[in-house]
């Protein structure tokens, strides 16, 4: 039997800019799903319904960069903090029945391995659009009012 690679089912937030991450999908996480072996394609159906409707009452935020930190113990990473602006919890609170993270909501945008953080560290992260992976799957739509 082929061994299957897990893969994650998320809502995110996706910034203007990206010249501070070392990642290849810079984002801020709304809610972690879970496990695309464990989540069934209706709810990925209706993640993406939920994601369209945000994006037709949700304008482009504007959140502050309120530090640098690292998150995790395995494979740390170096993390932008945010503000927890009413906007950006709103945002949240619309998924937050979906959530299967094992973590509070702290939110933060990550940069790449520790280590990897560049001098050019952003005071502010504009959003304006919003996206629902699944996998490598990526449904995105732009946030609109």
């Amino acid at each position: 039997m082929d061994n299957v690679e897990e893969k994650s089912v998320m809502v995110a937030l996706l910034p203007t800019t990206t010249d501070w991450c070392r990642i290849e999908l810079p984002h801020t996480t709304v809610v972690y799903a879970g496990e695309t072996k464990k989540v069934k394609i209706s709810g990925f159906n209706e993640l993406a319904k939920r994601a369209s409707s945000v994006s037709l009452i949700a304008r482009p935020l504007l959140v502050k960069v309120t530090g640098l930190e690292v998150f995790g113990d395995d494979e740390p990473v170096d993390v932008l903090r945010l503000e927890s602006t009413p906007e950006l919890l709103a945002i949240r609170e619309m998924f937050a029945s979906w959530d299967d993270s094992e973590f509070p909501f702290r939110p933060h945008a990550t940069i790449g391995p520790t280590g990897h953080t560049n001098t050019n560290v952003p005071l502010v992260l504009f959003f304006d659009r919003i996206t629902v992976g699944w996998g490598e799957e990526y449904i995105t739509f732009w946030l609109t009012k």
